[in-house]
């Protein structure tokens, strides 16, 4: 099944496999991104979907493959046989084969999720050795772009369908393991830096359209720019100067796709120097000129980034 979304909020579709594909002992089963507004219902689609597939509230589901779910916006709940759970943005699931689960959006908030589901020998071994906890399905690694990336790319390569498409949706497996394995901690047990990264961004968004300004960042977030560059330097890769470019980036690509404004009008509308500047930027970090921009390209990743100069 292959839906293409309105403005990329909503694709999923399930993954065909080759004996051939098996062999290689990991291979995708499904991948997709929702968006469930405030009230609407969930399971979303779910004429849609394969019953195997269907998480209603009243029943549970049964996998018979692994999957990644990542909220990335809205607050819901999880329950599993270790309890019953409050998921809130920044959690990602790890659900294995042969456990029932439930999870849904509180109907007052709605939640975005991406998902990626996998199956194969490999994944039955990171199982068998602990790298995936049967016991412990919950990471909270907070809104991180480059998973975001990953997950974006998976959608990317199911789309376009590129000769060896399951293996390279399956290269992306270990490297979302790999971010929750690194990002493992208690959930609801947050600690100073996760704080300091939520406050940042949430500052950075409200000053999206105006220019990086180190006074009044650091006033607002009551601490001193080493210490901030430091907490982003050690948990995003980045220095807060390049966080904050990349989230303009993002911003930028959502204006452009909407297509009410022209390039030129995004950049002014960014605080960027001149269009001129702007093209550059943007083709340099995306690999396409904002003009050619349309949606289907998925480049966000953090991970992608070089070393820029800071003001």
């Amino acid at each position: 099944m292959h839906v293409i979304p309105d403005k990329m909020k909503t694709y999923f579709r399930y993954l065909p496999y080759s004996d051939v594909d098996v062999l290689w002992q990991l291979y995708a089963t499904t991948v997709g991104i929702v968006n469930i507004q405030k009230g609407e219902p969930y399971p979303f689609k779910a004429d849609e979907q394969p019953p195997a597939y269907t998480c209603d509230w009243s029943t549970g589901r049964v996998l018979s493959e692994f999957q990644f779910v990542y909220i990335t916006e809205g607050v819901g709940r999880f329950r599993s046989f270790q309890g019953d759970f409050t998921v809130s943005a920044g959690t990602v699931l790890l659900l294995v084969p042969g456990e029932r689960h439930w999870y849904q959006p509180d109907k007052d908030t709605g939640w975005t999720e991406y998902w990626l589901g996998f199956n194969g020998e490999c994944a039955e071994k990171w199982l068998e050795r602990s790298f995936i906890e049967r016991d412990n399905p919950l990471y909270h690694i907070g809104i991180s772009q480059s998973v975001i990336a990953l997950f974006e790319k998976a959608i990317h390569y199911a789309m376009q369908e590129p000769v060896c498409m399951q293996q390279m949706i399956a290269s992306l497996v270990p490297q979302i393991l790999a971010r929750l394995q690194g990002s493992r901690k208690n959930i609801g047990k947050e600690k100073e830096y996760d704080s300091l990264l939520d406050q940042a961004r949430s500052v950075f968004e409200k000053n999206i359209y105006v220019k990086f300004d180190v006074e009044a960042i650091t006033k607002a977030l009551n601490v001193n720019y080493h210490t901030l560059r430091d907490y982003f330097n050690e948990h995003t890769g980045l220095s807060p100067y390049q966080y904050f470019l990349q989230m303009k980036i993002n911003k930028a690509k959502e204006l452009l796709f909407q297509k009410d404004l022209s390039v030129k009008e995004v950049s002014f509308k960014l605080a960027f120097d001149n269009p001129y500047y702007f093209s550059r930027f943007f083709k340099k970090k995306t690999g396409v000129s904002p003009s050619k921009w349309n949606g289907a390209h998925v480049k966000n990743d953090l991970d992608l980034w070089s070393e820029e100069n800071e003001p």
